[in-house]
């Protein structure tokens, strides 16, 4: 225990010295940028003045006036049970977040140092595996993820399994249980994939076949140890639901690392920060220099030493088949690149064709897996429950999935699905944006091979045993070390929003405009914290719907969006003169009826909207029966408008002025109101819309027309699962409905996922 406390202060002096001069700046500096760090800031604040777990918890005050919005993102609960005491004794929530993101540090080092130790049994190996895990490169490409940094539960939880089944002692038991939670509540990506692990771990140390009880006594500790997060993970999944978040499956694509990923660091490494050979978001997996050298040595040491499991004639037939499910697909493959697509036929009916490579490569690939998982020197290692076999295994497992859903070299797809697709049919694999984030389980499965490795190496006790510890202690620290560690300054308090404080009794949300940009939405949640009002800017890994429309009625400069904002509780508008040189926000404001002038506190101004009464919901009729829809653009997919299915829709491409859909509903009809339902298309609502009628569907007459943002703002808020657009007409009677776009939109298109016209109320 002594031993582990001086390496601890070491760790916290490296920590110190990588990071500085962050310590003498805790209160006034962000590490990395003001963007995730911020939002995170103000996750942690929150934490500290809300009761989790309750509803006013969940109500976050971002995204305003939505409910449930903590949901968007993590939560950081476990983080909180230090950023909260230090909030608690009068600190700042900067200070609070820059003291959490300094412990990461050497908190997952004394991790991984205790696992070093059970698994080699010598402190000086030990010590490198902290260093391998602590300071890893990949830890400095994910500075500004403080989520990311904090994996030190999984160590913890690591050393409380590997005692339990040496010593079958049931302290380790807590040991992992408490290593377990406190890890699920610092890192929603880690409760899902560190459960993977543990599941892996499991198999190969006591398997149910072999070890049943002992393997009962752990799922059942780790079943009581999960009960607490049911409650989060249930809320999360209601309000998930009401909203329709989903990751669409290109999302995870884009989001998994590339092979070349390992020959990616991040740009602050001294040494490294120039290695960039193909770039992607979260895609900086270089694991450094020391590691490789030392998985080479622990190759070629392995090479010498031959497999001692006897042969297997069962094995032999098992892996002689599998070749042979290699080459079939490898000979369809080459066959494309040699004569090119083709196929067979019988009798006219196509039996069997090629025209990608992709799906015959997959099979080769998967058999190659095969091929590797079921080698003599992977079984010996099952068979002898070997720690460096274990490791050594998942460490490749692991990197196969951070490669996500369709694996990828240098950007092009070499595997039509990879193993991560397999977990896609998992509970909450679907729902995760980032399979890179797999490799965070890599390093720290290569600080326990690092150090079994040395320990192997360096045998033989002596003064070189020292020389050699000092040098890989060096070589790690050096692939790790920043030029110059980034700190960049907090997004600055607002003296015109306290204003608004003191001088009026209606404190309701506030926005900041302009509105819609990352670095501004964080920095209006941040400023939050010190005038404690809700605000309608938000950021977090999910948007609600009716945010998207929000922004796009201020880019246009809808007057009836500020109507709506008025009347869902917005009290207060604050506009940035520095982003508003023009003055058309502070123009588009001052000028909506009821708007009154609080103060101008250096460049920010201060406006309070007047009351408005909440939008009376269109009223509707009776359902009118349409007897045909004709759209002057893609007819084909006209019966997806009414087929009851929110996920197919119609759509007119990139929204184009003069782009129809007209209704035929067979004879002349009284026509109370419209219903066009977005569903999951909540950006595709119509720009801006005439509605007209005619008897003989060549004269028109317009009895409609506006924007259909405040629309999508208003149904997003009102059913966030539907998001309907419920335009109101004045009485009309017409055979005829043509509902006409009125301007472009290059990006987004005009989408129809439900339609229905009602009669008068």
């Amino acid at each position: 225990m002594k031993r582990a406390l001086v390496a601890f202060v070491l760790y916290c002096g490296l920590t110190i010295a990588l990071t500085y001069p962050l310590i003498l700046q805790l209160g006034s500096v962000f590490p990395h940028d003001a963007g995730d760090p911020a939002l995170n800031t103000w996750l942690l604040w929150w934490n500290a003045h809300t009761m989790p777990y309750t509803t006013a918890w969940w109500n976050a005050p971002f995204f305003y006036p939505v409910t449930g919005a903590l949901a968007f993102s993590e939560h950081l609960l476990g983080l909180s049970l230090i950023a909260t005491p230090i909030q608690w004794l009068g600190f700042a929530p900067t200070v609070a977040y820059n003291v959490v993101f300094l412990l990461t540090f050497p908190l997952c080092a004394i991790g991984a140092y205790l696992l070093g130790r059970e698994a080699t049994g010598r402190d000086d190996a030990a010590f490198i595996a902290g260093l391998l895990y602590g300071f890893a490169p990949y830890r400095i490409a994910q500075m500004a993820h403080i989520q990311m940094l904090a994996a030190f539960g999984m160590p913890f939880a690591l050393v409380g399994l590997h005692r339990y089944i040496r010593e079958l002692r049931w302290p380790w038991l807590i040991l992992f249980a408490a290593g377990w939670f406190l890890q699920a509540l610092c890192n929603g990506y880690f409760l899902i994939f560190f459960g993977f692990f543990v599941g892996l771990w499991l198999l190969w140390f006591v398997p149910p076949w072999r070890e049943g009880r002992t393997f009962a006594t752990i799922v059942a500790t780790w079943f009581v140890a999960s009960l607490p997060l049911v409650p989060l993970l249930w809320q999360y999944q209601v309000i998930h639901q009401r909203f329709r978040f989903a990751r669409e499956f290109g999302t995870m694509v884009f989001f998994g690392a590339d092979i070349m990923a390992l020959l990616n660091a991040a740009p602050t490494l001294a040494l490294w920060g120039h290695l960039h050979v193909f770039m992607r978001p979260e895609g900086e997996l270089f694991p450094g220099i020391t590691i490789v050298v030392i998985l080479l040595a622990g190759l070629l040491l392995m090479c010498k030493q031959p497999a001692s499991t006897p042969h297997s004639t069962r094995w032999w037939w098992a892996r002689a088949v599998m070749v042979l499910v290699a080459v079939v697909p490898a000979l369809v493959a080459a066959s494309i690149y040699i004569i090119g697509p083709w196929e067979l036929k019988r009798h006219r009916q196509v039996v069997f064709s090629v025209a990608n490579p992709m799906k015959p490569l997959t099979y080769v690939l998967v058999s190659g897996i095969v091929l590797t998982l079921t080698s003599a020197r992977v079984r010996e290692a099952l068979s002898t429950r070997s720690v460096l076999g274990f490791y050594a295994v998942a460490a490749f497992v692991t990197w196969l999935l951070s490669l996500g859903p369709s694996p990828s070299l240098m950007g092009e797809t070499f595997m039509y699905r990879g193993p991560y697709a397999l977990l896609m049919y998992l509970p909450g694999f679907n729902a995760l944006r980032v399979p890179t984030r797999f490799w965070m389980m890599t390093v720290l499965c290569f600080s326990v091979i690092g150090a079994m490795i040395f320990a192997k190496l360096t045998a033989r006790p002596g003064w070189t045993r020292g020389v050699v510890a000092s040098c890989v202690a060096l070589g790690v620290l050096a692939d790790g070390w920043v030029s110059a560690f980034p700190l960049v300054n907090p997004p600055t308090i607002w003296k015109a929003e306290a204003c608004g404080n003191e001088t009026t009794s209606r404190r309701g949300a506030l926005l900041e405009l302009p509105a819609g940009r990352i670095l501004d939405d964080v920095a209006a949640m941040y400023r939050s914290t010190s005038h404690a009002r809700p605000v309608v800017n938000g950021y977090s890994g999910n948007f609600p719907p009716h945010y998207m429309a929000l922004r796009f009625a201020l880019g246009l400069r809808e007057d009836d969006i500020l109507t709506e904002l008025a009347a869902h509780g917005t009290s207060h508008i604050v506009i940035n003169a520095a982003n508003d040189r023009d003055g058309q926000w502070r123009q588009f404001v001052s000028q909506h009826r009821g708007v009154e002038l609080v103060c101008t506190e250096g460049q920010q101004t201060l406006y309070r909207l007047g009351e408005e009464k909440a939008t009376q919901s269109v009223a509707q009729g009776h359902s009118l029966p349409v007897k045909m829809i004709l759209p002057n653009v893609n007819p084909e997919s006209i019966e997806k408008m009414t087929d009851a299915d929110l996920k197919t829709r119609w759509e007119s491409g990139p929204q184009r002025e003069g782009t129809w859909v007209m209704l035929d509903f067979g004879a002349p009809s009284a026509i109370g109101s419209v219903e066009l339902m977005l569903g999951p298309y909540f950006e595709d609502f119509p720009r801006a819309l005439a509605i007209e009628a005619s008897d003989d569907g060549m004269h028109w007459r317009e009895v409609w027309r506006g924007g259909g943002a405040g629309f999508a703002f208003r149904g997003a808020l009102e059913e966030p699962s539907v998001v309907p657009l419920r335009f109101g007409l004045p009485p009309t009677t017409s055979r005829y409905l043509r509902l006409r776009l009125l301007s472009n939109d290059e990006t987004y298109y005009w989408t129809i996922a439900e339609l229905k016209v009602y009669g008068p109320s």
